[in-house]
């Protein structure tokens, strides 16, 4: 039924993604090549999950992290260390065609470093706003085969981004404070998409380090 929603038969979608490999350069210049849309997804960060659930992709994630528990889409599924710390043995026996990984940290980037060197396929995106986020969304529609599904969401995201927004313009802001961890402090700073967050909802964030989050 989606398929006909969508105006494409299953056969037709059968042959697009037979013939049309998907090649994609991550946030840190690394380049990787899919003969077909990925079928076996582990992300290593929560956002990526709840991308991929909005893409109606549940059936694709193959583990979840620790602190992914609290999804409840995702309780069943096997997990496979945290963000921090992936458990690269677990990972490799689930046999993976795509690992997602949010950039930053340079443990992160060692981590992932250690999978690729194991023979996975890893990209890495950067989520610090709301426009790379929609940037990932967009291009895990291209990984998953469900670039319509990811364009429809674009649309209804980025029209309630901004009627949110206008809502909110002209009236005084309410100072935020977002404890980001406890009881190990940290707060979300200017550089993140706390930060944005805060402001669409029509808030100020009291923290002006331009730490990200």
């Amino acid at each position: 039924m989606l398929l006909l929603l969508l105006g494409m038969t299953p056969l037709a979608a059968g042959r697009a993604e037979a013939v049309s490999p998907i090649v994609m350069t991550d946030d840190t210049g690394a380049a990787v090549r899919l003969n077909k849309p990925a079928t076996r997804i582990i992300a290593l960060y929560g956002a990526f999950s709840e991308l991929l659930l909005a893409l109606d992709a549940r059936e694709l994630l193959a583990a979840r992290t620790v602190a992914d528990a609290q999804l409840p889409e995702l309780g069943h599924l096997p997990a496979v260390g945290t963000h921090m710390r992936p458990n690269a043995e677990l990972i490799v026996a689930l046999k993976p065609d795509l690992v997602l990984q949010l950039a930053g940290r340079r443990e992160v980037l060692l981590q992932t470093e250690t999978l690729r060197g194991l023979g996975l396929t890893v990209l890495t995106f950067e989520m610090d706003s709301f426009e790379k986020m929609f940037a990932v969304l967009e291009k895990l529609g291209r990984l998953t085969g469900r670039e319509r599904q990811a364009a429809a969401l674009l649309r209804d995201w980025r029209a309630r981004l901004a009627a949110l927004r206008a809502r909110n313009a002209g009236r005084k802001p309410l100072r935020v404070f977002y404890e980001a961890r406890y009881p190990n402090l940290l707060a979300a700073g200017q550089a993140s998409i706390v930060n944005e967050i805060i402001i669409a909802a029509g808030g100020e964030n009291v923290v002006s380090d331009d730490k990200k989050l």
